[in-house]
């Protein structure tokens, strides 16, 4: 089911280059999907992952934040800045890929997804 649900992302999404970043994936291993993230291109739409969090929040949807860098946590504190971390905390989400997601609610995400991303593109022209 997830995999079904994936697939349908991953064509909804095909055509939002450089605006969304695909999970990448070797189609000839079989992948449970517990999770499903994509990278969003914040920098280009000017705009912060919380921004966007606030406002599928107000449209009802419900997405994750992956992964905090584990030199941000007490127990691991460093002064050092990874760069590739920072950026993958700072533009994955986690999209909804639940076994009871109908496809209503999947056509919803997609469609909100893609309406944030057109608003901020076209203030950029």
């Amino acid at each position: 089911k997830r995999n079904k649900i994936a697939k349908f992302y991953n064509k909804s999404f095909n055509n939002f280059e450089p605006y969304i970043k695909l999970p990448e994936y070797n189609i000839k291993n079989y992948n449970s999907f517990h999770l499903y993230i994509i990278s969003l291109n914040f920098d280009l739409m000017k705009k912060n992952k919380n921004h966007f969090f606030k406002y599928m929040l107000k449209k009802g949807i419900i997405f994750q934040y992956h992964y905090k860098p584990i030199y941000k946590y007490s127990l691991f504190k460093s002064s050092n800045k990874l760069i590739n971390s920072e950026y993958y905390f700072k533009n994955s989400i986690s999209v909804p890929i639940y076994y009871n997601l109908n496809s209503l609610k999947q056509k919803i995400i997609v469609n909100e997804i893609k309406n944030y991303i057109e608003k901020f593109k076209n203030k950029k022209k």
